[in-house]
């Protein structure tokens, strides 16, 4: 368990920082990853089994594990978003070396707009606050425990998942 504090604490402070450039994005996934081993790694200690006993728990892991594929659905519509771009770019550059700065301005007016896949992330965005507002830690009757402990340590990942979003 101490193991994954140093890790949530490494993370949380390079999200703090500025994420202006690519390294630092680099470096926050890097560290989102290194948390993520090691989340793994708790969950498969048998005393995180204990967890699926109590049912009020065994709700909260599952609401964690819900959003967690909501989550993966967010990052592959951005994924995608970013490829949709990065072509769209591609083709504004060609239009602009063959066509002219005029005729490539008039294009880009149709880039601009949003996209389905902007709106997409912005709905998943709305879900995950949904159910951050629907699902507080407060239903975890001993706050002590162990099974508290790694509930609270998924819910604080992915908060920081997605502020590095």
């Amino acid at each position: 368990m101490l193991r994954v504090e140093e890790e949530l604490q490494t993370v949380k402070s390079s999200v703090v920082k500025s994420y202006s450039t690519t390294h630092m994005i680099c470096k926050g996934l890097r560290g989102l990853q290194g948390l993520y081993r090691c989340i793994k790694e708790l969950l498969c200690l048998p005393s995180s089994n204990q967890i699926f006993l109590n049912p009020k728990q065994k709700k909260m892991v599952e609401v964690e594990l819900e959003v967690s594929i909501r989550l993966l659905d967010l990052l592959g519509t951005m994924r995608d978003s970013m490829i949709s771009k990065k072509d769209q770019i591609k083709g504004l550059e060609k239009i602009f070396r063959r066509q002219g700065e005029t005729v490539a301005q008039s294009k880009m007016q149709a880039y601009v707009h949003p996209d389905k896949a902007e709106k997409d992330v912005k709905n998943c965005f709305r879900f995950l606050k949904q159910m951050d507002d629907k699902y507080a830690l407060c239903c975890i009757d001993d706050k002590e425990s162990d099974s508290w402990m790694v509930i609270k340590t998924l819910k604080e990942a992915r908060d920081l998942t997605i502020s590095l979003l």
